[in-house]
């Protein structure tokens, strides 16, 4: 399956569309039989030892600056390392700063916090991960951000 995002100028407009791409062409006026499965929603339908994102928090902090705040669950982090944390964060078209790192015991978890400095008016895909040297505890959090 491919997911497509179609740019609109606004956010109201439908423009995810999900497509079927087979590995060998089809022939025309053939029959075809497909069998599949779609999962939607919080539950992660592969289990994975890798720490989830839970929850994901933006603010504003002054002008131009935006704030992020992210939880993370899961067992892998319950086992590691405190000072082999670190928060690694990238984003296109703009700067990253403050990435911190810090067990949030409210949700048995962990936190990530960073800024991000919106100087244009452009949409800007943010990723996140956490790792422990280098190697991953969680999953890559995909952000697109529009200003």
């Amino acid at each position: 399956m491919q997911l497509v995002e179609i740019p609109t100028k606004e956010e109201v407009h439908d423009n995810i569309a999900g497509f079927w791409h087979p590995k060998t062409g089809l022939q025309a006026k053939g029959e075809h039989t497909y069998t599949y499965r779609l999962h939607w929603g919080p539950d992660n339908p592969k289990p994975t030892s890798l720490a989830r994102f839970s929850r994901t928090a933006v603010g504003a902090r002054g002008e131009g600056i935006k704030i992020f705040v992210l939880d993370l669950t899961g067992e892998k982090l319950r086992l590691v390392d405190p000072k082999k944390i670190r928060g690694v964060v990238t984003a296109e078209k703009t700067k990253v700063q403050n990435i911190v790192t810090q067990p949030n015991p409210a949700i048995g978890g962990w936190r990530l916090t960073f800024e991000l400095s919106v100087e244009e008016k452009v949409p800007v895909e943010i990723r996140a991960s956490l790792m422990q040297e280098n190697d991953p505890l969680s999953e890559v959090w995909v952000y697109r951000w529009t200003p």
